[in-house]
């Protein structure tokens, strides 16, 4: 409805996935990440036919064993301008 309406910006380039994010009262975010960037992840991510196909043979953790990939997490703090600190 505004004048940048369909838009996409970029906020913050981040080494994983997000999964929750939160404001503190500086101004700055807490970004959750649950699994970091990898070359199979940037693969299933620009093929999404392939990430369904992959997810019907069984749950994501089972899926990261089988590609001896280990669980990870992270949580990371970006400034108001998505720098990360």
């Amino acid at each position: 409805h505004g004048p940048h309406a369909g838009q996409v910006d970029t906020f913050a380039v981040l080494p994983g996935y997000p999964d929750n994010v939160r404001r503190n009262s500086e101004g700055e975010f807490w970004v959750a990440l649950h699994a970091k960037d990898t070359p199979f992840a940037k693969w299933t991510a620009a093929n999404q036919w392939a990430a369904k196909v992959l997810l019907k043979f069984g749950n994501f953790k089972q899926l990261q064993k089988s590609l001896a990939q280990k669980p990870h997490a992270a949580a990371i703090k970006l400034s108001d301008e998505g720098k990360i600190l």
